[in-house]
């Protein structure tokens, strides 16, 4: 019984995977029709699934994190900028500051998000420390907002002085 049932789920899977290959290879193929034969997106496919499943998806999350825990601050404020841009005349200064001031943060939120070997390699656990007891919510991941809001008064008062 056992050999049945992993027959069959080696079958479906193998299956699965030929199907999910296949069906993103024809798509590309179909947008990029210079770039590579059909066969070959089924080869580039068949390539990184087999890189995905030898690193490990626990690999890839590790070195992913601290760069989402960069890029989302940023992208984050930008969005809010962006939606509430009329209140400020979608002023450059604002743009400028909110964006530096964030900037500056996401940073130490990077490096926080590293794995704790990195952190020893770089010898920045010092400055970490001194970052989250500086920066409000930085235990959480969120030690940008208050730089951000930082910023965005700084922009704003700027901002009001060159309209003037």
């Amino acid at each position: 019984g056992l050999l049945v049932l992993a027959a069959t789920v080696t079958l479906a899977c193998l299956k699965t995977a030929v199907g999910l290959i296949t069906s993103c290879a024809e798509p590309f193929e179909g947008m990029f029709p210079k770039a590579l034969s059909y066969r070959q997106w089924v080869l580039v496919f068949c390539g990184a699934s087999f890189l995905f499943a030898n690193v490990g998806l626990t690999a890839i999350i590790t070195y992913a994190v601290p760069v989402l825990m960069f890029l989302y601050p940023l992208a984050i404020t930008l969005i809010l900028l962006g939606i509430f841009g009329n209140a400020f005349g979608h002023s450059r200064y604002v743009y400028g500051f909110v964006t530096g001031f964030t900037l500056f943060a996401a940073v130490f939120d990077f490096f926080g998000a590293l794995p704790e070997y990195a952190i020893k390699l770089l010898h920045i656990g010092g400055v970490l420390e001194i970052a989250q007891r500086t920066l409000p919510f930085s235990s959480y991941g969120l030690g940008w907002i208050v730089p951000a809001a930082i910023g965005l008064l700084i922009g704003f008062f700027v901002y009001k002085v060159k309209k003037a």
